[in-house]
């Protein structure tokens, strides 16, 4: 509480709000609208609320549009990092990597806090909450940073590429497209970093147009398997369906073709011609 009654009393009933959109959101399975998460993160920013882990968890159940609740997850990690002096001046160039750096170490559990250590802070309640924030931030950066440049044509891209954004979408992994081949070789942290975003595909594979994975961290999202639904098709005027032959036919094949001795040839060969001298004697004879 912070002594003002009317502001603490604001902060509850607001909160209570933002609780019971979220809460009918996961009860109807209906995504939350973008005005919806606008109103959350600017409800949250104007009366610094912190928000508890069902929120953000629903808020990272509707991570397509995370661009609109970053306003309020970005500014509290900057906070929480700086307060653990952990973060350069944000003039360095290399601060946004530095930050996804960290909320990566977070999601992989290879940077922890203690509880008490986070809701101290009075930024995020707990550890779980300053992991679910760290994932909202790395696919903001996947989606609004990253899978936005690649829609652009090879020269837009080029003329917008730095050596920071390469890297910051190499560890999110969502690579620049066109991007010089000396700055496409990932050094050793990118590339670990890069290989757990990459679990994360099955998430939403960076939403490109999980993440995912989580296409997607990077990824991203985006990472983060996809199933071709295109090997089949059904007709749908007889109710029957029409196999076609897959890969795994041709290669069964091919394994079988490998596997005959000359003996076998030799045999198939003879037993052709058998076949095809029968033919012509009933040809004749049909004659």
């Amino acid at each position: 509480m912070s002594g003002n009654i009317k502001l603490d009393a604001k902060r509850i009933l607001s909160l209570d709000d933002i609780v019971k959109i979220t809460s009918e959101s996961n009860d109807t399975q209906v995504p939350l609208t973008t005005d919806q998460i606008r109103k959350i993160a600017d409800v949250a920013n104007r009366l610094n609320i912190t928000l508890p882990l069902d929120v953000l968890n629903t808020l990272y159940d509707n991570k397509s549009n995370v661009k609109f609740i970053n306003s309020y997850i970005q500014p509290r990690l900057i906070k929480f990092f700086t307060a653990k002096k952990m973060l350069p001046s944000q003039n360095d160039k290399y601060f946004n990597i530095k930050i996804l750096n960290l909320c990566v170490k977070v999601k992989k559990d290879t940077l922890t806090f203690e509880d008490t250590e986070v809701s101290q802070t009075k930024l995020f309640n707990d550890l779980e909450s300053l992991k679910v924030a760290c994932k909202l931030y790395i696919w903001n950066v996947k989606l609004s940073n990253c899978a936005t440049l690649n829609l652009l044509d090879e020269t837009e891209i080029i003329a917008q590429y730095t050596k920071e954004t390469g890297r910051l979408c190499r560890i999110a992994n969502v690579p620049v497209k066109y991007e010089p081949p000396e700055d496409a070789e990932q050094t050793d942290e990118d590339s670990s970093l890069n290989q757990d975003e990459s679990n994360d595909q099955g998430e939403g594979s960076t939403d490109q147009g999980d993440e995912s994975n989580d296409q997607g961290e990077g990824s991203t999202d985006q990472g983060e398997g996809s199933t071709d639904q295109g090997e089949g098709s059904t007709d749908q005027g007889d109710g029957s369906t029409e196999s076609k032959p897959t890969p795994e036919s041709f290669n069964n094949i091919e394994k079988f073709s490998n596997n005959l001795t000359d003996n076998d040839y030799q045999f198939i060969i003879t037993t052709a011609v058998f076949l095809f001298i029968l033919y012509l004697i009933y040809v004749h004879y049909k004659i």
